[in-house]
């Protein structure tokens, strides 16, 4: 398995907006202290400008999710709110066909 993206918070906010470009499969990793957060991974088609939160990707607790079948160029972001000193790391992680 490759690392697509890794996001850390330490605090509430929008992690960087990474491009995929590959054709794999990925799953979604979260894990680490939500301080009561919520964190969320969304996806975007049209270039960034709208983005709209995957299906089962929104998580209070260490968790995976996927696997997701991105489109070549999607864009990805994930969201944390609602934490008190959280260190949660979330994860793009592409799944490898063989």
């Amino acid at each position: 398995m490759a690392t697509i993206a890794q996001w850390n918070f330490t605090s509430d906010g929008t992690s960087s907006v990474v491009t995929y470009e590959g054709t794999n499969p990925f799953q979604i990793e979260a894990s680490g202290t939500f301080g009561s957060g919520t964190v969320v991974v969304s996806s975007s088609l049209d270039g960034g400008t709208t983005f709209i939160n995957l299906t089962n990707a929104s998580f209070t607790e260490n968790a995976r999710a996927g696997a997701y079948i991105p489109s070549r160029g999607e864009k990805f972001k994930a969201t944390l709110t609602g934490s008190t000193t959280p260190n949660l790391n979330v994860f793009l992680v592409e799944v490898v066909k063989v």
